[in-house]
């Protein structure tokens, strides 16, 4: 049970590391103009899913500046290839 536990938990860590890696290259090409296909990264998420979760951290980072009592999160430092 704790090998699955810990399998879980690796998992989880994996796909919130590709989904903010997946955050990052879609924002980037807002920022470009130019078009973003997850798929082309070998990313599973949708271009849907991929847009709420921006739009989710945007106002969670909003909601933070509001209150400076909120906890920040945690700095991730991810490595973007060019």
């Amino acid at each position: 049970m704790d090998q699955l536990r810990k399998l879980q938990t690796e998992r989880k860590a994996e796909q919130k590391q590709q989904m903010e890696q997946a955050m990052l290259l879609a924002q980037q090409s807002l920022i470009t103009g130019l078009p973003y296909d997850p798929t082309n990264d070998g990313f599973v998420y949708s271009t849907a899913e991929i847009n709420r979760a921006i739009d989710l951290n945007n106002r969670l980072n909003e909601a933070r500046q509001l209150d400076p009592n909120t906890p920040k999160p945690k700095k991730h430092h991810l490595a973007v290839a060019a």
